[in-house]
């Protein structure tokens, strides 16, 4: 009799563990699916979106404009999740790697950059202002500081807040 109460004790607690490892099996599962889910909505939100950069504009006060067109077919926005890193040579021939830091306005200071304009054909944006929506075009307007020395070139370097980057390269 004593063993008998033992035994079913012991299967009990069998019975239980196997029934914990199943539901967490299952758990994990469920979790494993809504990830890759996730991934997945990612993975083609990244796919749509697409930027070129297409221009530059000497402001001539040690300041730039870039000029960057949606070519993709998703709404950008979040400016301020963006990253631009320039490199250039400075008048006096040191290397330079920055990351300007965003601001709202169009006049950036020194190592800032802004949203100077969103056009559409030419025309400023009236259907959802603040955004960059699929064929519309972005001026960035940039300053580095120390400025880019004569007859030099700057890279810049643009990336998205989903991490779809451009670049281009002008030369002084």
């Amino acid at each position: 009799m004593e063993t008998a109460i033992v035994s079913l004790i012991c299967i009990a607690v069998i019975l239980t563990g196997g029934l914990m490892m199943a539901q967490s099996a299952v758990l994990s599962a469920d979790q494993l699916s809504v990830d890759w889910k996730a991934m997945e909505r990612r993975s083609t939100d990244i796919g749509n979106t697409i930027i070129s950069a297409t221009g530059v504009v000497d402001q001539g006060n040690g300041g730039f404009d870039i000029n960057v067109r949606n070519t993709g077919q998703r709404v950008i926005g979040h400016f301020s999740d963006w990253d631009v890193i320039v490199q250039y040579y400075e008048a006096s021939g040191t290397y330079a790697i920055k990351r300007l830091s965003y601001v709202t306005g169009t006049s950036p200071s020194n190592n800032q950059w802004a949203v100077n304009a969103i056009k559409r054909n030419g025309a400023t944006e009236v259907y959802a202002p603040g955004l960059l929506d699929p064929r519309e075009d972005l001026t960035l307007r940039l300053k580095p500081n120390p400025p880019v020395g004569p007859g030099k070139t700057i890279l810049v370097i643009i990336s998205t807040d989903r991490g779809v980057t451009t670049s281009i390269q002008y030369t002084k």
